[in-house]
């Protein structure tokens, strides 16, 4: 966690499903909404937890190269675990993700950098979500305010944020 020494042969936790093949649903069941993480989180909550909160922010101001490549990494993982999921789960109506990327007032970074960094990786993983043909829903708590036009962008289908800490009516604008 404390350096970059290691990082090419590091060997990321295995997160393959350990489940097996769901039979199909009836029309008349519930909306069945399956996890898009493991027990490691999505993007954001993984990159902390591989390097710390405060390594992975003084990676995005100090070292954004390397902070490029952990994401990649995570998001190369992402994508095979959910390919798997989504191929024995049909079930499934949606896929839930959970990153919270802000405070009571604000973004933990600041949103151009979002729109940079994590953007794009969250295009990709939404798009695999899409191209199976399920809704992508996505949760993230605290003033969230800045990032919602890029979710929407994203095509997040089921967007669940927080908003008793934020603007109604400028929410109801958007």
């Amino acid at each position: 966690r404390s350096n970059w020494e290691n990082f090419e042969n590091y060997n990321f936790p295995d997160v393959m499903p350990k489940f097996k093949a769901m039979p199909k649903k009836d029309k008349s069941d519930y909306y069945h909404i399956r996890s898009g993480a493991d027990r490691y989180g999505v993007l954001w909550y993984q990159m902390q937890f591989l390097r710390s909160y405060e390594g992975i922010m003084l990676d995005l101001a100090a070292d954004l190269s390397r902070a490029l490549l952990l994401r990649d990494k995570i998001i190369e993982k992402r994508i095979a675990y959910l390919k798997k999921v989504l191929e024995l789960d049909s079930v499934c109506d949606a896929v839930h993700f959970g990153d919270c990327w802000d405070v009571q007032n604000a973004l933990m970074i600041n949103p151009v950098q979002w729109r940079e960094v994590f953007k794009p990786a969250y295009r990709q993983l939404f798009e695999t979500v899409h191209n199976a043909g399920k809704k992508v829903y996505f949760q993230s708590d605290g003033y969230t305010f800045d990032i919602i036009p890029d979710l929407i962008d994203c095509e997040v289908d089921i967007l669940r944020i927080s908003i008793g800490m934020m603007d109604i009516n400028s929410l109801g604008k958007m």
